[in-house]
């Protein structure tokens, strides 16, 4: 793996890499990443999705590697602007506490004591964030950013973090922040967040394609509009900006046209009371129109595309009135900030402009947003006929409008991953224990945008590296032969009797792995007391947060965690702990997920098989983060089993196999791999006991 990242560094190429746990993959790359920072003026961005892994990165292995070798060289992690603290918004806070309630004061006056001893003004090194004032009304925006003019700006957190990443060789950052600078540079031109750089890591990079399908989304929400109406005039206080901008207008009246203040006083307030009342209308009947037409029992959440069917609903052109208002109103209510702002940009006294220059700032942006939320909105409910793009809206009845979203989602971020991440760079190495199926890239590299011929041309490494660890010896590769497919009305019955005996076997130290809540619900309620009755302890998602339940589970041998997509990757439970890992359905997509069935509609008209080239490729990435979870370090053994019978009885089933390291199976019914179990158990029996008495 070192050798291929050092030929895509030094030939100027890319590297697909699929590196077994236990590999090492984060020393391979950190050494020639490392090497090059030394040896030149190249700079090395490295991406991860996670934060474990970031954290690993900055506090063990990089430190680790500069230590031993001797060398010294900058490495810095790269947060997003929003994460900082802007100095500019709390001291204009802090001038005017007094229209602050008592419980916002407070919070301004311990920010205060944290500002003079922070390491870096980020929201991660807070104890305590400040709930009541809002770290939206605090944090640095590129919209709400004078850069070089803020009189703040030889102190400013985010700006000495900027300069240290410009002094930086090693940059780590993660997924969404890569994605985000690559929008701003888009757009505008500019570099974004991130400075100039030669070379790209991406760690994790299965997660990469539906990061960046979500991250280059446009979206618009009601309670974000709402969050952005409320800063103009707060609902309690007089903290909002058209609130301080009247105020001062009013002091000194005398020297000021009465057209302006007019204008500010009664008629912007009356237009963003009119904007806000036509946004609870637009939502709320938008609201009863999902809950009527789409509830979906059993389930507060919803995710619709905006498609034919749902446009020619008899009920839908009501809604769309509704919207076109809004976006009427919200245009109509950004012209007029505008020109009440410029027309106070303009007054020539400096005791009054002093006054007003941060409120005049603030203000810009808001109508900056405004103008971005009106332009989507109008696309949205106006779309365009585009086989590119697809119209979707979520919802959460349980949070009333507040929970609705509209997203426009880009089908072909490939292209756009091509063209502005890739491309520009020296080299870029893609690696990650889960990139291939089927011993191949193509899927992988078809959704990053490398079937492209600029880049091709330029050469593709691609390695598949087995892991060190002997699954051969150590894993047992299980499917009953009589269990019936998930379609079949007893399926749930039958899973729910075979998880008892199964995990009866291992005695514990299980993760049940599901496809749906609704299904691990009804298992849970259906045997968790059969599983007390046999000395065994279940755990289940959503219960307690996801690192509580973690922390039992590994200080109990006997337990039983039925998780869903956030315990199919990223977690890691060395050690006798986890010896059993249930699949109970193989994990492909939600059929009726709204950018999946796009998708699969792009191909179908390419004359494709979206089963095929879509579904099944992404589900033999996920199945491979399950298994994964099972091995974690050369002592590690256990089982695998799914009770999906199609892994066995249908022809993709081979493709799903075929992408595992080789070991130890048992395809065949489930009475006879119970006992393979118990025998597989029985080999290991000595370690398991050293382990469990440990």
């Amino acid at each position: 793996m070192l050798q291929a990242i050092i030929t895509a560094f030094n030939e100027r190429t890319f590297a697909f890499i699929e590196a077994g746990t236990g590999i090492g993959k984060s020393l391979a790359y950190l050494l020639p990443a490392i090497l090059n920072g030394i040896e030149s003026d190249g700079r090395c961005v490295i991406s991860t999705h996670t934060i474990t892994l970031q954290e690993q990165l900055l506090q063990k292995d990089i430190p680790f590697i500069l230590e031993t070798l001797g060398y010294d060289l900058s490495a810095v992690l790269v947060k997003g602007m929003g994460n900082y603290l802007c100095l500019r918004k709390y001291y204009d806070l802090l001038d005017h506490a007094s229209l602050q309630s008592i419980d916002q004061q407070t919070e301004l006056a311990q920010l205060e004591d944290w500002i003079q001893t922070t390491s870096d003004g980020s929201l991660s090194d807070l104890e305590t964030v400040p709930k009541k004032v809002g770290w939206e009304k605090l944090n640095c925006e590129s919209d709400a950013c004078s850069f070089v003019k803020c009189p703040q700006y030889s102190n400013c957190f985010f700006f000495r973090a900027r300069k240290k990443c410009k002094d930086a060789k090693l940059l780590v950052a993660n997924h969404h922040l890569l994605l985000a600078d690559l929008q701003m540079a888009d757009s505008d031109g500019q570099n974004g967040i991130l400075p100039e750089y030669e070379h790209l890591i991406i760690d994790e990079a299965h997660t990469l394609e539906d990061i960046a399908t979500r991250s280059l989304a446009n979206s618009v929400s009601a309670q974000y509009i709402l969050r952005k109406l409320n800063e103009l005039v707060a609902e309690r206080g007089g903290s909002g900006k058209l609130q301080r901008l009247k105020k001062v207008l009013i002091e000194h009246e005398d020297s000021l046209e009465h057209e302006l203040i007019e204008q500010v006083c009664d008629d912007l307030f009356a237009e963003k009371r009119m904007t806000q009342s036509l946004l609870f209308e637009a939502y709320i009947a938008l609201g009863d129109f999902l809950e009527q037409s789409y509830s979906n029992s059993g389930s507060n959440e919803g995710k619709i595309a905006l498609d034919d069917p749902t446009r020619s609903h008899p009920e839908f052109d009501n809604i769309k009135n509704f919207f076109t208002q809004l976006v009427q109103q919200i245009k109509g209510f950004t012209q007029s900030l505008g020109s009440a702002v410029e027309r106070c940009s303009e007054i020539s006294d400096s005791q009054i402009t002093k006054k007003l220059q941060n409120v005049i700032i603030d203000t810009k942006s808001l109508i900056n947003f405004f103008e971005k939320t009106a332009n989507i909105l109008q696309d949205f409910f106006n779309p365009e006929e585009s086989q590119h793009k697809v119209y979707v809206i979520e919802w959460n009845s349980s949070r009333s409008l507040s929970g609705i979203r509209m997203l426009i989602i880009k089908l072909n971020v490939s292209d756009i991953l091509a063209k502005n991440l890739f491309s520009p760079r020296s080299s870029a190495t893609l690696c990650s224990a889960t990139l291939s199926h089927n011993k191949e890239f193509a899927f992988a590299k078809k959704q990053l945008g490398f079937q492209c011929e600029e880049l091709k041309n330029r050469g593709i490494i691609e390695k598949l590296l087995e892991s060190p660890f002997d699954y051969k010896e150590k894993v047992l590769l299980a499917a009953p032969s009589d269990m019936p497919e998930p379609r079949f009305p007893n399926y749930n019955q039958v899973l729910c009797e075979n998880i008892v005996r199964a995990v009866k076997t291992s005695q514990g130290g299980a993760f049940i792995l599901f496809t749906s809540y609704s299904t691990l619900g009804h298992c849970y309620d259906k045997i968790a007391e059969q599983l007390i009755s046999q000395g065994l302890l279940p755990l289940r998602q959503g219960d307690e947060n996801r690192n509580t339940l973690l922390n039992i589970f590994k200080e109990n041998s006997n337990s039983v965690l039925f998780g869903t997509d956030t315990f199919w990757e990223g977690i890691d439970v060395p050690g006798f702990n986890l010896r059993l890992v249930i699949i109970t359905k193989l994990p492909f997509p939600v059929p009726s997920e709204p950018i999946f069935q796009a998708k699969c509609k792009q191909l179908e008209a390419e004359g494709k098989s979206s089963f095929m080239e879509y579904s099944v490729p992404k589900a033999i990435v996920k199945f491979k983060q399950g298994f994964g979870r099972l091995i974690r370090t050369k002592n590690d053994f256990g089982t695998i089993l799914c009770f999906d019978s199609r892994l066995i009885n249908k022809a993709y089933g081979r493709l799903f196999i075929n992408s595992l390291p080789l070991s130890r199976r048992s395809f065949e019914p489930f009475d006879k791999v119970l006992m393979k179990m118990q025998d597989f158990y029985d080999s290991n029996r000595e370690w398991s006991v050293t382990e469990s008495n440990r």
